[in-house]
């Protein structure tokens, strides 16, 4: 049985963008088939009064670890060592076979130190969900900060062992920016396998 980390920026199970839906369904399918022993390491806190968006009760092959919370782009550089300590404390095993992050800035920094410094064993994979440099120009961010953002984002991407996108767009967002070749991965599942899984009807409304 193969151990997989996953590191997403939310406090999964409690928030339901595309990511947390997407990330549901991979561990129902894997409470199914048992392909990975996964420990989940989310940022955030979790309030104790806040309701889950998804029911994760059932599961018994993923542990969940809150990491501490993500505070902006301009405190990356101490937030990453504040996770990476966070980390070393509470991290589920030495005996990965493969880690996931799913997003690029700031998740990959941390990760990248880790490599670094040999905290963090087996392959990296990167899953890119957004184009967060074209958003920035997009969005007439200062371009100071426009340009950290891609040159990050592109000396992180080129630092993994390899990187998917759920979308042709993205992949080209990649190829046009960085150079960087990608595997598409659209989102969705195998219906049969995933008994066709329905959504908990807990879910908050979006404001």
């Amino acid at each position: 049985m193969k151990n997989i980390n996953i590191f997403h920026i939310s406090p999964f199970p409690y928030y339901t963008g595309g990511i947390d839906t997407w990330l549901y369904s991979f561990l129902t399918i894997n409470e199914k088939e048992h392909t990975y022993n996964v420990t989940l390491y989310c940022t955030g806190e979790v309030e104790p009064e806040k309701e889950a968006a998804f029911d994760i009760t059932h599961f018994k092959h993923v542990k969940i670890i809150y990491l501490s919370t993500y505070p902006g782009f301009g405190l990356m550089p101490l937030w990453s060592v504040k996770y990476l300590f966070s980390f070393m404390f509470n991290k589920g095993t030495d005996n990965v076979d493969l880690s996931l992050a799913l997003g690029t800035v700031p998740v990959l920094l941390p990760l990248y130190i880790m490599k670094k410094l040999n905290l963090l064993k087996g392959e990296v994979f990167c899953s890119v969900r957004g184009q967060i440099a074209q958003d920035g120009i997009d969005l007439n961010k200062p371009k100071f900060l426009c340009w950290a953002l891609k040159t990050l984002e592109g000396f992180l991407l080129k630092r993994v062992d390899k990187v998917f996108v759920n979308g042709e767009d993205t992949k080209v967002y990649l190829q046009r920016f960085y150079q960087l070749d990608s595997t598409v991965i659209a989102n969705g599942f195998d219906d049969e396998k995933l008994n066709l899984v329905k959504v908990p009807e807990n879910i908050p409304p979006k404001h």
